[in-house]
């Protein structure tokens, strides 16, 4: 602490506005860290947990309409819509490697490398399975491949339903664990906000509370000591740690003592010339009153009283000189005020300029929390998309009925055909079978969809509370603004003080200007005393007219002497 006391004032308040911006960076800092880390596992809960289940929805979905296209080949008879269902199955496929490319993209785990190669092995055999039955149906062997695909097919779309199902648990398991460490980290970034933004402020004010002590109560002491002066008592001491402290304030206090011991010397002197004074018009006065009885006494008492006078002179001539460079103290007192004015003038300004920055900071926070506001917004789209989803998966599931229902009745008719209608039949209860397992995996998808909007609606829920936490950085940021707010408004206080006792020492000054001027007078006073004296001494023989002279002359003497003395009683030198 005594280190921090002999910094020069201007170094003391360059020092604490610094750390300030520290603290503000370092609080800022935290909190832009926090948010773009946020936004960065936000991103990649949405890239590698969300979207892959989209593209797993559309290798489904590819998956059963190649299963449909390959059924309406083997029905159909028009050699037209089969060449339009075989270019479909081919962009069905090409579909289903971009989305396993774009899948395979977002593996992470060994577990999730594993299921994804079942799956692609799966595809590789459904499509093997499928060339086999499109090249039965080109060479005109609709039936053979019809038995190819009904011993096949369920079997291969079985473990594909299997393996989506797996990897859409794998990748939903991974979503929670991740949803889970985001709201952790989100927390923790909450708390550290919290306290770096509480120990910045304590900091802070325990900062403002040190630097303010340590200029405040030697400008104190200053301005007692000055009343003191000012009302008389010039024994009045300036304390020793304010006078050795390496500061300005400590050289000024330095230079007040000083002044302040000359002043009470200068006052000793005078005092005591008076005393001088007073004494000598005393033994003229008495020397003139036996003037008629012993005229060598009244030359030798007009003699001693000429010796007085030039003492009065000489003494006063000494003071002049001493009052002419307690003024010029006072005036570089004066000077050394006005540029602590100046510094902390400069103090304000830099103050202001800091709460310039904390402003720059808040807009920043304010950008921060839209940003993170669009994310919030991307997520609830996505729930919307997720919705429309489920839409369309309840009009499959209705086609499905419906498709079922067509087959049934296609069963019956059959039925009805005997033993025409059998091999109809088959076909019919084939096609029953695959619009019930069409519909169950319609429902299959309608519970993934239902699990996918519940995680996005969690995810929405975390992108609030992110919100919350931006919102909180974003006060506690402009709640720092109004505390650099309230220091340049001590700042301000400080130099107004200052100012204050600047006009102090101007005013001592001109009293110092005036003490020159009324010395000088009685000095000349002094002077035409000493002359008059010296007269008297030379007229000793004319007794009669020479010793009423002196008898007057004596008279105003000692009445100035008694005026001086009380001119200088009013001072306090010990």
């Amino acid at each position: 602490m005594k280190a921090i006391a002999n910094l020069k004032v201007s170094v003391k308040l360059v020092m604490s506005f610094c750390l300030l911006a520290l603290i503000t960076f370092a609080v800022g800092g935290l909190g832009v860290f926090n948010t773009l880390r946020l936004q960065e596992m936000d991103q990649e809960l949405y890239t590698y947990q969300t979207l892959p289940l989209l593209e797993l929805r559309v290798i489904h979905g590819s998956f059963e309409e190649n299963r449909a296209y390959i059924r309406d080949i083997i029905l159909e008879e028009d050699p037209a819509q089969i060449e339009t269902h075989l270019k479909a199955i081919e962009q069905n496929r090409h579909e289903i490697d971009q989305a396993l490319a774009t899948f395979e993209q977002s593996l992470r785990t060994e577990e999730e490398r594993l299921q994804f190669t079942y799956l692609d092995n799966v595809l590789e055999n459904f499509d093997y399975h499928l060339d086999q039955v499109m090249e039965l149906c080109r060479n005109g062997n609709k039936t053979f491949a019809y038995t190819v695909l009904a011993q096949d097919g369920p079997k291969l779309s079985a473990n594909f339903s299997a393996a989506i199902d797996k990897l859409s648990l794998i990748k939903e398991q991974t979503g929670h664990e991740v949803a889970a460490a985001n709201k952790a980290r989100a927390e923790s970034a909450f708390w550290q906000t919290i306290i770096f933004v509480l120990a910045a402020g304590v900091l802070a004010v325990v900062l403002g509370v040190t630097i303010s002590r340590l200029i405040s109560t030697p400008l104190s002491a200053l301005a007692k000591a000055a009343n003191e002066i000012a009302s008389g008592n010039l024994v009045s001491q300036i304390p020793a740690k304010y006078r050795t402290a390496k500061d300005e304030i400590g050289q000024l206090g330095m230079v007040f003592q000083t002044m302040t011991e000359n002043i009470r010397n200068l006052i000793h002197q005078v005092h005591e010339s008076a005393g001088m004074v007073a004494a000598s018009s005393e033994e003229l006065s008495a020397g003139a009153g036996h003037a008629a009885e012993a005229g060598s006494q009244v030359a030798h008492a007009v003699s001693a009283t000429a010796d007085g006078a030039q003492i009065q002179v000489t003494a006063l001539s000494e003071t002049m000189a001493t009052v002419e460079n307690m003024a010029k103290v006072i005036e570089q007192i004066a000077a050394n005020s006005t540029s602590a004015t100046l510094i902390a003038e400069k103090a304000a300004q830099a103050a202001v300029q800091g709460s310039s920055k904390i402003d720059t900071v808040v807009v920043k926070m304010a950008d921060i929390k839209q940003s993170v506001e669009h994310s919030a917004l991307v997520v609830s789209e996505l729930g919307t998309r997720s919705k429309e989803i489920d839409q369309i998966v309840s009009t499959i599931s209705g086609l499905a009925a419906q498709t079922n229902l067509l087959a049934l009745n296609a069963a019956i008719e059959a039925a009805r055909a005997g033993e025409e209608g059998r091999g109809f039949s088959v076909v019919a209860e084939e096609v029953r079978k695959l619009a019930e397992q069409s519909q169950q995996a319609a429902k299959q998808i309608a519970v993934l969809i239902q699990s996918i909007q519940l995680d996005t609606q969690r995810a929405m829920t975390a992108m609030t509370e992110g919100t919350s936490e931006v919102q909180a950085g974003y006060a506690a940021v402009n709640e720092a603004g109004g505390v650099f707010a309230d220091i340049a408004a001590l700042v301000r206080t400080a130099s107004d003080q200052i100012m204050e006792i600047s006009a102090g020492v101007e005013g001592m000054s001109m009293d110092s200007h005036s003490m020159v001027n009324s010395v000088s007078k009685v000095e000349e006073i002094s002077r035409q005393t000493s002359d008059q004296t010296q007269m008297v001494s030379a007229a000793t023989q004319e007794q009669s007219s020479a010793l009423t002279e002196i008898a007057s002359s004596s008279g105003a003497l000692a009445q100035l002497a008694d005026q001086l003395q009380q001119a200088v009683s009013r001072f306090k030198i010990t």
